[in-house]
C-alpha cells in the first residue's frame, strides 16, 4: 500500500538563524471525532455539529477547508480500494509471469539437451570444419553475450504471454493549507486525522522541529519531494504560502524545484481569517488558573498550592528522575512523580538542549510545571528560542501546562529595558558574529530598501520571523488554559495512551488465562 503522510505546520520560511520550521504532531483535539463511535458523521457535518453546539464559532474559511478535507477523504477512500484491486492484480500478474518464467527456462533446458546431442554428432565430422566454426564463433561473441541475449529474450516472450506490469493507480492531490496563528489549521487537521482512521490503513502525522539551516532545505525538499513522486498523500497546513517559505533565497533552485513538486501534487488553501480562536475561547472561559503573574508572594503561593493539589491527585512520591532523549542520552527531571513533572524555565531553557529534549519530556509527562519564566528580551535570545520549541512540543503531545511567570502572556515576549527581541541593530550584530557576511558586505550587495536596510535581509534582520514564532507561543498558550484543550488531555496525551493500551493488553492476557484455565 502506498502510504499517506499528513505535515502539520511548516511554519516559517526556510532562513539562517531562525527559531524552528515545525511540521506534523501526532495528538486528536477535542475537536476531533469520539473514537468509539462506529459510525461518525463526515468532517463537514461534524464541524457544523460543533458550531450549533456552541463549541466553535462559525467560519466561511473553516468550513471551505473542512469541505475540501471532507473531499479529499473520499478520494482516499477510493483510493485505497484502487489500491487493493491493484495489489491484486499484481500479485496474480507476478504469479503469472513466474509460471510462464519456469516453463520457458524449462524449453530452454530442453533445447540445449538437444543442442548437446548435435555437439556429440558433430565430433565425427572434419576437424578442420570444427576449429574453424569455433574460431568464428570466438570471434563473434563477447563472453556472456549470449546469456544476456537468452535473457532479453525470455523477458520479450514472458511480456507477450503474461502482459505488462500492472501500472499503481495515481494518488489524488493532498492538501496544503496556511494561514495566520490561532485561526483553527490544527482543529481541522486533527479532524481530519481522526476522520481517516478506518480509511486509511497506512497513514502517519508527523511534526517537523528542527532548526533551519541550508541543510534542512535540502533534506525537506529531498524527503518530501521522493514521497510526492512516489504515490504518497500529503497534507500539511503552515503559516506561510509554499513560495514564501524561503524569501530570502537559500538553496534557491532546490526550493524553487520542491515548491514545483508540492503544487503540482497538493491544492494550496488559504484560510483568510484573521480571528485569533485560541484568545476568543480563552477570553469566554472562566477557569484561568494555569498561569500565575506576576512572581510576587501571592501568584508564588498558588502556583505551589496547584502543585501540591496536582500531586496530592496522581499519589506517589516526588522524586528526581531521568527520561531517554536520543542516542543513549538522557534529560535529568528534578521533580516528578507518576507523569508530573517540575522544572525551573533555567533548566530547561538556560542549558544547550533543544527539540529532542523537549519532546521528551512531553511524552513522558502529562502534566508540566515551568517556574520563573522571565521577560524575554535580546539578552536572553537564545532562552526564548527555546521556550518557543518547549511550548511546541507541550502543546503538539496535549500536556497540561502551569506556568510561573514574571509577566502575563500577551507581554512576555515583549522586551525590557535590556533590549527589546526585535532590534534592527542586535540582529545585525549577531548576524556578522554568527558568521554571516560582514554587514558592510551586505550592505554593499543589496539593494536598499526605504529604510536604509538591504531589502533581501529585511526580514531576516528585523526579527520578523521570531516575532511570528512568538506569536504563535502566545496564541498556544492561551489555549493550553481553556477547558476545552483541557479536557482532552486524559484522552490524547501519550502517557494515558500508553496506560489504556497496556490496560487492554492486560485484560486480553487475563480473558486468555481464565479460557485456558
Amino acid at each position: 500500500m502506498r502510504n499517506f503522510y499528513s505535515i502539520s505546520s511548516l511554519n516559517h520560511r526556510f532562513v539562517p538563524r531562525r527559531v524552528s520550521n515545525k511540521y506534523l504532531i501526532n495528538a486528536i483535539r477535542p475537536y476531533s471525532k469520539e473514537v468509539s463511535s462506529p459510525k461518525p458523521p463526515g468532517l463537514l457535518l461534524h464541524y457544523r455539529n460543533l458550531v450549533e453546539q456552541g463549541r466553535l464559532q462559525h467560519d466561511p474559511f473553516q468550513e471551505k477547508v473542512a469541505l475540501a478535507l471532507e473531499n479529499l477523504i473520499g478520494r482516499l477512500e477510493q483510493y485505497e480500494k484502487d489500491m487493493v484491486e491493484y495489489h491484486i492484480k499484481l500479485a496474480e500478474w507476478e504469479k503469472h509471469r513466474e509460471n510462464e518464467h519456469r516453463r520457458l527456462l524449462t524449453e530452454e533446458a530442453e533445447l540445449k539437451q538437444c543442442g548437446d546431442l548435435w555437439t556429440s554428432v558433430s565430433k565425427r565430422r572434419s576437424r578442420l570444419l570444427e576449429r574453424w566454426v569455433f574460431r568464428r564463433k570466438s570471434e563473434d561473441i563477447e563472453p556472456g553475450v549470449g546469456k544476456w541475449v537468452s535473457y532479453l529474450n525470455r523477458e520479450k516472450k514472458l511480456d507477450s504471454l503474461v502482459g505488462r506490469r500492472p501500472t499503481a493507480p495515481s494518488a489524488p492531490k493532498g492538501l496544503y493549507i496556511y494561514g495566520n496563528v490561532g485561526i483553527g489549521k490544527t482543529m481541522l487537521m486533527d479532524m481530519f486525522y481522526s476522520a481517516t482512521d478506518g480509511i486509511v490503513k497506512h497513514r502517519q502525522r508527523f511534526h517537523f522541529h528542527e532548526t533551519v539551516d541550508v541543510f534542512a532545505i535540502v533534506a525537506l525538499s529531498g524527503i518530501l519531494s521522493r514521497l510526492l513522486t512516489t504515490g504518497t498523500v500529503l497534507v500539511a497546513t503552515s503559516n506561510r504560502a509554499p513560495k514564501d517559505l524561503n524569501q530570502d533565497g537559500m538553496q534557491r533552485e532546490i526550493f524553487l524545484n520542491f515548491v514545483d513538486k508540492l503544487e503540482e501534487h497538493c491544492e494550496i488553501i488559504l484560510i483568510g481569517s484573521e480571528i485569533d480562536y485560541r484568545r476568543l475561547i480563552a477570553q469566554r472561559s472562566i477557569d484561568k488558573v494555569h498561569y500565575f503573574w506576576p512572581l510576587d508572594g501571592t501568584a508564588l503561593k498558588e502556583f505551589e498550592k496547584i502543585w501540591c493539589q496536582v500531586i496530592n491527585e496522581v499519589g506517589g512520591k516526588v522524586t528526581c528522575n531521568t527520561v531517554p532523549v536520543m542516542f543513549g542520552r538522557t534529560l535529568e527531571v528534578p521533580e516528578s512523580c507518576n507523569g508530573v513533572a517540575r522544572f525551573t524555565f533555567e533548566h530547561l531553557c538556560g542549558r544547550p538542549v533543544g527539540a529532542a529534549d523537549y519532546i521528551a519530556v512531553a511524552k513522558n509527562h502529562h502534566t508540566v510545571f515551568i517556574a520563573d519564566i522571565p521577560v524575554m528580551s535580546m539578552r536572553i535570545r537564545d532562552k526564548a528560542r527555546r521556550f518557543i520549541t518547549l511550548i511546541d512540543e507541550l502543546y503538539n503531545h496535549h500536556c497540561r501546562l502551569f506556568c510561573s511567570a514574571a509577566t502575563s502572556i500577551d507581554d512576555l515576549f515583549q522586551g525590557t529595558e535590556e533590549g527589546t527581541l526585535f532590534d534592527l541593530e542586535s540582529f545585525q550584530f549577531e548576524t556578522e558574529t554568527e558568521g554571516a557576511k560582514l554587514r558592510r558586505n551586505v550592505l554593499a550587495e543589496g539593494s536598499v530598501s526605504s529604510g536604509g536596510a538591504p531589502a533581501g535581509i529585511t526580514s531576516m534582520l528585523s526579527g520578523q520571523e521570531e516575532m511570528f514564532a512568538f506569536r504563535r507561543a502566545v496564541s498556544r498558550l492561551i489555549e493550553m488554559q481553556t477547558p476545552l484543550y483541557l479536557e482532552g488531555v486524559r484522552f490524547l496525551h501519550p502517557y494515558f495512551q500508553r496506560e489504556l493500551q497496556n490496560f487492554g493488553n492486560y485484560s486480553v492476557s487475563n480473558v486468555q488465562h481464565q479460557v485456558s484455565s
